[in-house]
């Protein structure tokens, strides 16, 4: 590609330059010409002037003087004849000469001779120019002059040579910058292909070929990038779905023996001695949380790919929503009893009655049911538990806050990390709650954040874009 624009704009640029550069050769050949003619006319003036009374008085010595010293002078011979075409006085040219008969000729029937209007570095070095004596239609001789152009084609040749020599300057100038700024422009370019094609080649290969299009269009590049695009969505979108596929598998495996073991430490309890029961028991609950685990560990592997990835490599794009007031309310009420029994107060503030958010049901009643174990399992008994739904400009933000003891504040960036809980938390968990909370956030471009709560307690905030709303084609 960079040949490419290297090529058009040397095109572009050598264009611009020689539609300068050969306009302006022409205008100083063209001053130069005329400075010649201009001169030379003026020196046939002269000498048709000395000879005109020269004819009347017979007295030639002055101007024979004049045209042998203007001939050993400038080199240039001239010649005066007489309104019979007869030559008088010549200095320097050959009478016999079919082209001075000519000039003669046609001065004294008043023609002009022709005379280039622009010289050239190769034009002819010699011309005559002609003009008759004396006044009105009456001739009474011609004056020849032959004039040498040697000096005015070498000064037309060195202007031109300065003008070539300024322009071919200028032209490399131009391609220098344009190969600073082209290679400025496709770095970025270059970087970007080769990072794809490195990241294509890190990625797992699959059995199944990518869908590979044809109807890219311009550079081939640009052609190569769009395809190499292609293929490392595909590439990412399989992988993706691999990962996936083996936490899913890997965990339904293990859901079978854990369940047998479970059962087979319940029928433990009828034969286990007393004294022993409390082993027992601690046996069955790590088999319990074990089995937490593995259920913590499927829903972060759905949360883990973003769902507009998918909705992009599908080519539907249409994102889910939800009226987050309902979903919230429903909430509440599914977990009023839990929290009820645990001489908890839950609670619901709405700012409007329907809220449209850009985020489907499920993974908002997830997130929601994530936030609302926390608070349930750490807040204590007496604190009060408050679900608020609120719009802030083009985003909404729904909120579960406690009024519980909170954790200490060099942890609270913490608690969405995979595996960690808090080091003040006395009861048992996963630590994947608000983890796989925070992964169903980023796959519907929310941002979820915890926050201590004021005076004390904490609070899982949830931002959400509001549903964009399409006005309804009818037919």
């Amino acid at each position: 590609m960079r040949t490419r624009v290297l090529a058009v704009l040397l095109m572009f640029a050598a264009t611009a330059v020689l539609s300068f550069a050969i306009p302006l050769a022409f205008t100083a050949s063209d001053a130069r010409t005329h400075e010649l003619m201009l001169s030379r006319t003026a020196v046939l003036d002269y000498f048709a002037t000395l000879a005109h009374p020269g004819f009347f008085t017979g007295d030639a010595d002055y101007l024979r003087g004049e045209i042998d010293d203007y001939y050993h002078l400038f080199g240039e011979a001239v010649l005066i004849a007489d309104a019979a075409g007869v030559p008088r006085y010549a200095s320097g040219l050959d009478l016999a000469d079919p082209k001075v008969s000519a000039a003669i000729d046609a001065a004294r029937r008043n023609e002009q001779l022709p005379v280039p209007t622009r010289l050239t570095p190769w034009s002819a070095e010699e011309m005559l120019l002609a003009r008759p004596i004396g006044t009105g239609v009456h001739s009474e001789g011609v004056v020849v002059l032959s004039v040498s152009a040697t000096r005015a084609q070498s000064d037309i040749a060195r202007t031109w040579g300065l003008i070539a020599a300024t322009s071919t300057v200028a032209l490399a100038l131009v391609v220098a910058l344009a190969h600073v700024l082209t290679r400025w422009v496709l770095r970025p370019l270059d970087a970007l292909s080769s990072g794809v094609a490195s990241l294509t080649r890190t990625l797992p290969k699959t059995d199944e070929p990518a869908p590979l299009t044809d109807h890219y269009t311009g550079p081939p590049e640009i052609r190569d990038l769009a395809r190499s695009f292609d293929a490392m969505t595909h590439s990412v979108l399989n992988s993706a779905s691999a990962q996936r596929q083996l936490i899913t598998d890997t965990a339904h495996k293990l859901r079978n023996p854990l369940a047998a073991l479970q059962i087979r430490l319940d029928m433990l309890t009828s034969d286990v001695p007393e004294t022993s029961l409390p082993s027992l028991d601690r046996a069955a609950a790590e088999a319990q949380r074990l089995r937490s685990l593995l259920d913590g560990m499927l829903k972060l592997a759905a949360a883990g790919v973003p769902e507009r990835f998918e909705l992009a490599v599908a080519g539907s794009g249409k994102a889910a929503s939800c009226d987050a007031v309902l979903v919230a309310a429903e909430r509440a009420d599914s977990w009023g009893a839990a929290f009820a029994a645990s001489k908890m107060l839950l609670t619901t503030e709405f700012s409007e009655p329907h809220c449209e958010v850009a985020i489907n049901e499920t993974s908002l009643e997830e997130i929601l049911d994530a936030a609302l174990s926390n608070a349930h399992s750490y807040a204590g008994a007496g604190a009060k538990v408050t679900i608020s739904v609120r719009n802030v400009g083009e985003t909404s933000e729904i909120t579960v806050t406690d009024n519980g003891p909170g954790v200490p504040s060099d942890e609270i960036g913490r608690l969405t990390e995979r595996f960690y809980r808090s080091t003040t938390q006395g009861q048992a968990g996963t630590g994947l709650g608000l983890s796989i909370a925070h992964a169903l956030a980023d796959a519907h471009l929310a941002t979820l954040r915890v926050e201590p709560a004021k005076p004390h307690g904490l609070s899982v905030v949830l931002e959400v874009a509001a549903a964009r709303r399409f006005p309804r084609q009818g037919g």
